[in-house]
């Protein structure tokens, strides 16, 4: 099984779904250095039975829980209580009262879950799928087309079914079911401050919901961190013996499966990748420049300085954008604009999204002070551990 060193471009953020406030869950550094989680464990010891009381009221009432601890013991410190340090990126006073937790291991380490990886891997490819299949020649006939009267206008709707099912093959013996990623741990988080920028009407602004200036507090795994995991790719011949064995497959049905594309899971991954990384970086550029404004300059100057680096990547390495802040349009591979979907479909599927027709979709993009974007790893091989 090959050994992959993934390495952060960008400050990367996979959630763990815990969002922890200041003063109950986590205490900041009066230096502003760092924020300290709690542990509750550490809490019980110095409160312990007889004050209790005064915890569950505090956390009750959304009040500081530090005036409960040095009732207990008059010189506690943050780092007293804490179950681990998230040093800030940025050194000045926390702007909001909340954080959004980065996913950890079980031994307590920062995680990139090999999910997170496999899920851009996948995209990639199914993209790749779809450009080269001629089972996508007319990629109107895997939309649904209905229509309750005949003064309705149509609406398509995505048969997911049928379009992953020709892409990867059947839920079953799908093809990405035999790509295995392990996960990737990592030493160091940073607190991001991340901001958000929104167009409204003409302009873009940092507001959100009619508040200016608001931003995510969120823990990341720091730029310039590297990680190793192991990667598996099924060949062809592995992948029939299975489904013989399995006796899933008739030989009709055997004769549909997408075999042809392992190609894409074995000697011109990495290419994929990287052509894939490329071409949606250059849509968010040449989509960005429609709608010039002066808050995103830097954020496009940074996109720029990537799409050069990438381009210049070896056959051994390449670049994937993975987790929080990557946008709908990386998620999804903005397939959906492309040419060989006609314009009847694209409306319908931006009237679904409640896009406004000729305008930017989505309307938001989030990026470090900066300008520099989340999410960006770097993926190399390494030919001796495999």
């Amino acid at each position: 099984m090959p050994e992959i060193t993934i390495h952060t471009i960008t400050p990367v953020h996979i959630g763990s779904g815990v969002k922890v406030f200041n003063k109950l869950d986590f205490f900041e550094d009066e230096t502003h250095q760092a924020i300290h989680i709690a542990d509750f464990e550490k809490i019980f010891q110095i409160v312990g039975y007889k004050n209790i009381d005064r915890w569950t009221e505090a956390v009750e009432k959304n009040q500081d829980l530090m005036p409960t601890l040095k009732a207990s013991k008059p010189d506690v410190k943050p780092t007293d209580v804490a179950l681990r340090s998230i040093p800030l990126m940025h050194k000045r006073a926390l702007k909001q009262q909340d954080v959004f937790l980065q996913i950890h291991s079980g031994n307590g380490k920062a995680m990139i879950p090999g999910s997170s990886i496999k899920g851009a891997i996948r995209t990639a490819i199914f993209l790749k799928i779809i450009w080269k299949d001629e089972i996508f020649n007319n990629i109107a006939n895997i939309f649904d087309l209905s229509k309750k009267t005949k003064s309705e206008k149509p609406q398509y709707k995505i048969n997911d079914k049928i379009l992953l099912e020709k892409a990867l093959g059947e839920i079953q013996l799908n093809l990405m079911k035999f790509l295995r990623v392990g996960d990737a741990l990592f030493e160091k988080t940073t607190l991001c401050e991340v901001n958000i920028a929104n167009k409204k009407g003409a302009d873009w602004q940092f507001n959100v919901k009619g508040k200016p200036n608001t931003i995510q507090q969120v823990e990341c795994i720091s730029a310039n961190q590297s990680a190793t995991c192991r990667i598996q790719v099924p060949g062809e011949i592995e992948l029939l013996k299975h489904i013989e064995k399995q006796n899933k497959l008739t030989n009709k049905i055997k004769e549909k499966y997408p075999t042809q594309h392992l190609k894409y899971l074995d000697q011109s991954l990495f290419k994929v990748l990287n052509n894939h990384t490329l071409r949606l970086l250059e849509n968010e550029i040449n989509l960005i420049k429609q709608y010039d404004d002066d808050i995103l300059e830097s954020y496009v100057t940074q996109l720029n300085t990537l799409h050069k680096t990438i381009k210049q990547a070896g056959e051994n390495e390449c670049y994937l954008r993975i987790g929080f802040a990557t946008g709908y349009l990386n998620m999804t591979g903005d397939w959906l604009e492309e040419n060989f979907v006609n314009n009847e479909i694209k409306r319908s599927i931006r009237k679904k999204l409640r896009a406004i027709e000729n305008e930017i979709y989505p309307k938001t993009r989030r990026f470090l002070a900066d300008g520099t974007p989340l999410g960006f790893v770097h993926l190399r091989l390494n030919k001796n551990k495999i």
